[in-house]
Formats: C-alpha cells, structure tokens, sequence
C-alpha cells in the first residue's frame, strides 16, 4: 500500500503546538514514506505553532499530477526535514525549516514567502528544486567551503516570479581557502539581485574573515589578512584563550581537590572524631595515641596530569600540559 503513516486524498493538516510531532520509522512497500497525497487537489499543511516542533524523519510523496504541501507556523515553530518530500509544490512561510541534507527536495516546486531556510547540516549541496519563486523576505543559513569555492545554493530548473529578499543570515564555514581571497557563486541570474547578507566577518575553525555580496555576479567574497597578525585568527585558537582555559581547568581541579578532602575528613561532628582518640588496651597495658586532622600540622597532596594535544588544519600544533 501507500502512506506509511497516512494516506489521503483530501486536504490535512499535522500541527504542533507547544510540544513535537515526530514521524519516524514508518515505511510503504519497503520505502521510508510518513504521508501520502492521492490528489492534485489536496494540501498537506505542516503547521509548527507557537514553540512547535515537527520532526519529519519518514519520506512524503504523492501523486505524480503533484499536490500541494504547505510549511508553515509561528516564527517560534521548526519543522525538521529528514528524509525526502516527492511530487510536491511547496509553500514556506513564518517557521524554521531545518533540512537534513540540501537535496530533500529535488524536483519539487518551492514557492518561499518568509522564515529561516537552514541549509547547515555540515555538507555543501544544492536544494536542485523544479522551479523557485521568492514572493517575500526571508533568511538562509548556509554550509560554506572556502577551500573547493563552494557553498549550498537554492537552485532551480526553472524560475517564477522573483519578488522580496533572500538575507543569507548565517554562514557555517567548514574549510579554509587556499590564499587569503576566495570568490563562491551562490544566486543564478534570476534571483542575485535579490540576495542580501546581514553579515561582515565570518569564522572558521581557524581564521576569520570579511565577506560581502556582489549582486552583479551573485557571487560572495571572502578574504582574510596576513597570517602573522593575530586580530585574522579565529579567538578561540588564539594563544591567550587556551592559555586562559587551561587557567580555568586548573582552577576547577584545585575546587575539586579541597572539596573531596572537605568530604573525606570533615563530614563527621567533632565529638565523634574526639570520641575515636586516645585509647587503653588492658592486656597490652599500653596507651595508644590518635590526633584528629585538624590537629595535625601537615600537606595534603592529590596528583593529577592533564594533558591535550591539539592539530590544527593549516595551523600551529597546541599542546597543554598540566599538573
């Protein structure tokens, strides 16, 4: 049969609200599908509401003639796609929709009106959409590699009506450019005059970089200064911040070293420790002698070794070693 999950030929409607909506694990004729649309006249609305979840890890297909699946919710609401949407013309709007990998929707229609798109899922990919209209302002999160000049791309076969802004609203870099300059093609003609970003400075792992737009070419611009001044290097792989986190992992060590002695030798009231002192053994006739801890001038040592050895791509290698 068809639909894993549900099977329709009228219009639905899943919504979440204040809680998640998982499909997961449900299959038609040995294929992963959560939801199945037998009509070109029915929609399929997906409806995240006020902090709504919906977690889409099944398929969803149709029929061929195409129906139409509708995305949408309250800004607070996400919709997790996980697994492919098939024979679909889709409208997005308001909500969050983070996509598993960028490809979930090839050859689908997608008509999108607001909301975040989250393309980051740690691979670089095109969306390889049938068609793509914009018809309002909404954000893009991206996956970019510096290194082969590459980044997630909404692309399409065909381009409808091309109205309102796409702000690419953040950038996940996930390699390092070859030289200090690189040039990534994002928008195709139809749609870079439309394209805007938010951002100016971008990190990877290691360096730190401007970035801009060029809406003649529908290309971003990436570029990075000199490698012996520091302000181009990533914080975090700075010397002063790990010199500063060693510091701090140290500092815990020491809390948790005079916490575990505090635990070990003062949990028991004083008239108990005083009550365990000096004792009398009658067949020995001797008298031994006790002293509790806080009478005795001595050290208390606990060892401890750490040690972190770090490799960075295309940069310094950083060992800490503490003890």
């Amino acid at each position: 049969g068809k639909g894993g999950a549900i099977y329709t030929d009228k219009s639905i409607t899943v919504k979440a609200e204040n809680g998640e909506s998982t499909f997961s694990g449900n299959t038609a004729n040995g294929k992963s599908n959560a939801i199945y649309v037998n009509s070109s006249d029915a929609t399929l609305t997906l409806n995240a509401g006020k902090n709504g979840t919906i977690n889409m890890n099944d398929g969803i297909s149709g029929t061929d003639n195409k129906y139409s699946l509708n995305i949408t919710g309250s800004s607070s609401g996400k919709i997790n796609l996980n697994d492919t949407v098939e024979n679909a013309n889709v409208t997005m709007s308001n909500i969050t929709l983070n996509m598993g990998k960028d490809n979930l929707m090839q050859g689908d229609s997608l008509n999108l009106q607001s909301g975040v798109l989250n393309l980051q899922n740690g691979e670089v990919g095109n969306m390889d959409l049938s068609k793509f209209s914009l018809s309002g302002n909404a954000k893009v999160k991206v996956d970019v590699d510096l290194r082969n000049e590459t980044m997630d791309r909404i692309n399409a076969d065909n381009y409808g009506s091309v109205k309102g802004t796409i702000n690419v609203s953040s950038m996940k870099i996930l390699t390092d450019s070859k030289s200090r300059w690189a040039k990534v093609f994002f928008a195709d003609p139809a749609e870079k005059k439309h394209v805007k970003t938010s951002l100016y400075k971008v990190y990877s792992p290691i360096y730190r970089y401007f970035v801009r737009y060029d809406k003649s070419s529908g290309y971003f611009i990436f570029n990075r200064g000199a490698e012996d001044i520091s302000w181009w290097f990533n914080p975090a792989v700075l010397s002063s911040a790990i010199a500063q986190q060693a510091a701090y992992m140290n500092q815990l060590n020491n809390y948790n070293t005079a916490l575990y002695h505090s635990d070990t030798y003062m949990t028991l009231p004083r008239e108990v420790r005083e009550n365990t002192g000096n004792l009398f053994d009658e067949e020995s006739d001797t008298m031994t002698y006790y002293q509790i801890q806080e009478q005795i001038k001595s050290i208390w040592i606990r060892p401890f070794t750490s040690i972190e050895h770090v490799t960075l791509r295309h940069g310094p290698k950083i060992s800490s070693l503490n003890y």
